[in-house]
């Protein structure tokens, strides 16, 4: 759903200044089609391939897992507004 809102506010030249929303992705990626930069977590999606990979490889040979926290990194973009 917020895929499609986001398209939508990119086909009118939502301005981000104007109103009172804003928009944070969770996965890193860019949008090419979406005319901001849209402002999102990069979730290191290798790295945490990497650690799912051992962890499923490690509960195949019987091992329990393991609790693992990953750092994530906010890249700024212009779809957040400033706080008022």
């Amino acid at each position: 759903v917020a895929g499609d809102e986001v398209r939508g506010a990119g086909s009118k030249r939502f301005d981000s200044n104007r109103y009172d929303v804003s928009v944070t992705g969770f996965d890193g990626v860019d949008l090419p089609w979406l005319p901001h930069r849209l402002t999102t977590m990069d979730q290191h999606g290798q790295d945490k391939g990497r650690i799912l990979g051992t962890f499923v490889r490690r509960s195949l040979e019987g091992a329990r897992p393991r609790a693992v926290t990953q750092s994530v990194h906010l890249r700024e973009g212009t779809t957040v507004a400033r706080a008022s």
